[in-house]
């Protein structure tokens, strides 16, 4: 049994100026394993260096809190992207207390970001439907050309999500660094939670409790 891919409708293309491109990478399962894990999805993600695109196979739940807007170290390493960011913050328009017009300069910086970082994977999703104006390709391979660049703040990203500090930040630490922050995201997450004895996994639930219970505490404490 195949899935259904999200995402794009090829994971294979030869990157040519007509590019040759075909689905040849999927994942297959029996009926007994979509039996047992019903909730899930089949996602393909970018090309980046490579012909073939990364498939991502992962259990689907609910959706937990908004994450939080983070600002990751790796922006300042592009001298571009650093006058961007600075264009950005000034056309925000908040006005109000300093800490509400700071908030809402946030929200509105990492829309921003968010559409910035879109870029590449929309012109490969393009690519598949139709043939690439000259402009494109050109923004295309000078993308391309830029992402090995963007590789080697791979480390520096992982650096920020650890929180670690090393003297030597030529060591590649990679691995390292990914493995502290998975540890960091899973001590942070609540998979489930034991409500009036009883274990519990909806996230709704978990949410809605954990909300009824501090703000009982803090009712206390008024």
């Amino acid at each position: 049994m195949d899935f259904n891919l999200s995402g794009a409708k090829y994971t294979y293309s030869d990157h040519q100026q007509c590019p040759k491109m075909s689905r040849i990478d999927r994942f297959l399962v029996t009926s007994s394993w979509i039996e047992q894990f019903d909730e899930h999805s089949e996602q393909a993600l970018r090309y980046n260096m490579s012909d073939h695109r990364v498939l991502l196979l992962e259990k689907c739940c609910s959706e937990g809190a908004p994450h939080p807007f983070k600002f990751e170290l790796l922006w300042l390493e592009k001298q571009e992207l650093i006058g961007l960011m600075e264009n950005w913050w000034n056309e925000i328009d908040a006005s109000g207390k300093p800490g509400f017009a700071f908030n809402k300069k946030l929200k509105g910086f990492d829309l921003k970001i968010k559409d910035y970082q879109k870029i590449l994977g929309e012109l490969e999703q393009k690519e598949e439907q139709v043939d690439l104006s000259s402009q494109e390709l050109d923004l295309k391979e000078e993308t391309k050309q830029n992402l090995q660049h963007q590789l080697n703040l791979e480390e520096t990203y992982w650096f920020s999500r650890a929180k670690t500090k090393w003297n030597k930040e030529g060591e590649r630490c990679t691995g390292y660094f990914h493995r502290i922050a998975n540890a960091r995201f899973h001590s942070n997450s609540i998979s489930k939670l034991k409500i009036d004895g009883q274990w519990e996994k909806d996230q709704a639930v978990i949410k809605k409790h954990i909300v009824d219970y501090y703000t009982t505490v803090q009712r206390r404490g008024l």
